[in-house]
């Protein structure tokens, strides 16, 4: 299926400026497949046929999430920045808690959490 056959079968779902919205915003292939109608499998098969590639938002989500955790650790303290994400994602917490020391925005871990859980702790720098 090319962009125009696209278009004209699924213009009263948004047709393909709908579709590019959602890849561009990383949504997945379960919300892309309802939206329109359609299996997960026919939404692989029109990014492949539409974009040439398998579209697999994961990784660029991960970046993304990661990313704008960073951002909040710039402007708040360690704490602020551990009771806004540890619990939340205690995967993602610590890998933008290692960037956030890696780039100095805390200072390298020192100190044990109080929860017990042996999570490092690090302090705010300046």
């Amino acid at each position: 299926m090319n962009k125009i056959e696209f278009e004209v079968k699924y213009q009263n779902k948004g047709g393909i400026g709908i579709l590019q919205e959602f890849v561009n915003n990383l949504y997945t292939l379960d919300f892309i497949s309802k939206h329109f109608g359609v299996t997960k499998q026919a939404v692989k098969l029109w990014l492949v046929d539409l974009y040439g590639e398998n579209y697999d938002p994961r990784e660029l989500r991960k970046e993304k999430i990661i990313n704008s955790m960073i951002k909040f650790a710039e402007k708040h303290t360690e704490q602020e920045f551990r009771d806004a994400y540890y619990y939340i994602s205690k995967y993602y917490w610590d890998i933008a808690l290692g960037e956030c020391i890696a780039r100095g925005i805390f200072k390298t871990p020192k100190t044990r959490s109080r929860q017990g859980d042996n999570s490092l702790v690090g302090e705010k720098v300046g």
